[in-house]
């Protein structure tokens, strides 16, 4: 498609494009017909790991050597402000040694999935926008989930993922032309569509991923809780998560408001306490996420 600068048409024209755009998109989607990008073989067994009891550090190290471009990644990760050390670390195998399985693992998922998904030619403000929240997302998950005495492998991987989705309808968008329609202004992309069908497409991305069922059910469920029959308290992990992600993003008085009042508090059976120490994480989840981008 001829790209289509904004100055050269008329906004009727514009508008009309729009329309039959966003008609496309939702007839695509429906019909299942999308691209899903293909997550590399160690990125899933990465993932995986997290609810694989028998996982251990030898296991994920050889897994990171295998993939060049991941071991570089998680070097670099390794010496910034994240893991503040005094002496550098020099060497894949002394990160690995002294960061440990967890810190290592949730690296390398980062990495996996940013790279593979979240990377667009086109929409970059928006994709930032949404990769700050999945991490975001990824961080107070595994907060919360610490605090009602959950494991925090698998609701940090649902954090990441609940939104993927997004990513994926955005690439959607790019390969019917939607970047040229767009070009030179933003206010027209049918975020309403990509809001909409989010949840469909990310649960397709999961299951095709073969990522654990939690994954599945967080991107499916994210709006609609209540209707969800198993994972019930991971999505509600997964909900609050995000709703604190978001404050930290935009720091809306109404949105800290919002929480406070939220019933997915009282079914984590959360304390006013409690919450006041995730608010309290704001600056600290602002300063991790900055080493992963």
């Amino acid at each position: 498609m001829p790209c289509i600068r904004r100055k050269s048409i008329q906004k009727s024209d514009l508008l009309n494009q729009t329309t039959d755009l966003n008609h496309e998109i939702e007839q695509k989607v429906l019909a299942g017909e999308f691209h899903l990008p293909v997550l590399p073989v160690i990125a899933t067994q990465v993932i995986n790991m997290a609810a694989d009891p028998n996982a251990d550090l030898e296991e994920l190290s050889k897994l990171v050597h295998q993939d060049q471009s991941l071991a570089g990644h998680v070097l670099r990760i390794s010496n910034s402000a994240l893991y503040a050390r005094d002496t550098p670390i020099r060497t894949l195998n002394e990160a690995i040694n002294l960061l440990g399985f967890t810190a290592i693992r949730e690296m390398a998922t980062v990495i996996s999935i940013k790279n593979q998904v979240f990377q667009h030619r086109d929409f970059t403000h928006e994709i930032k926008v949404i990769w700050k929240h999945a991490l975001l997302s990824g961080f107070y998950a595994k907060e919360i989930a610490g605090m009602i005495g959950k494991d925090t492998e698998i609701p940090f991987i649902c954090g990441l993922l609940h939104t993927v989705g997004k990513p994926i309808l955005f690439q959607l968008l790019i390969d019917l032309g939607g970047a040229a329609i767009f070009e030179g202004g933003n206010e027209m992309i049918p975020i309403n569509l990509v809001e909409r069908y989010h949840t469909f497409v990310g649960k397709q991305a999961a299951e095709k991923w073969n990522l654990p069922g939690e994954v599945s059910a967080c991107c499916e469920f994210f709006k609609e809780r209540w209707e969800a029959v198993e994972h019930r308290q991971t999505v509600a992990i997964i909900i609050l998560s995000s709703r604190l992600a978001k404050w930290c993003q935009f720091t809306d008085r109404n949105l800290k408001t919002n929480i406070e009042h939220d019933s997915v508090l009282k079914e984590l059976e959360l304390t006013p306490d409690q919450l006041t120490d995730l608010f309290e994480l704001k600056e600290s989840m602002m300063e991790s996420i900055k080493a992963l981008n």
